[in-house]
């Protein structure tokens, strides 16, 4: 059953960074929204999330959800270099 709700949610996140790609952020929300309910701590699904805020200009928000990615993994480099970009726009 693991293995199935993880090809989901691989499903679900790449339709979700298709959604980014063509500007359509809500849809791409809903979709990652659907990945962390079950799942709360995916990182792909956060990145994503914190890519959807930097976009929309709410910093803080990226800010907490790089934060959050970097104490889940400390060696996360992206996550790192998103919350310093975060930090300058701010």
């Amino acid at each position: 059953m693991k293995l199935l709700r993880g090809r989901r949610h691989a499903r679900w996140l790449s339709n979700a960074d298709d959604a980014i790609q063509r500007g359509e952020l809500d849809g791409a929300i809903e979709l990652i929204q659907t990945v962390l309910e079950s799942d709360e701590d995916n990182a792909d699904a956060l990145h994503l999330l914190g890519r959807i805020h930097f976009f929309r200009e709410e910093f803080d928000a990226a800010d907490a959800l790089y934060t959050r990615l970097r104490a889940m993994d400390p060696t996360d480099e992206v996550a790192l270099e998103n919350l310093r970009q975060a930090h300058i726009r701010r």
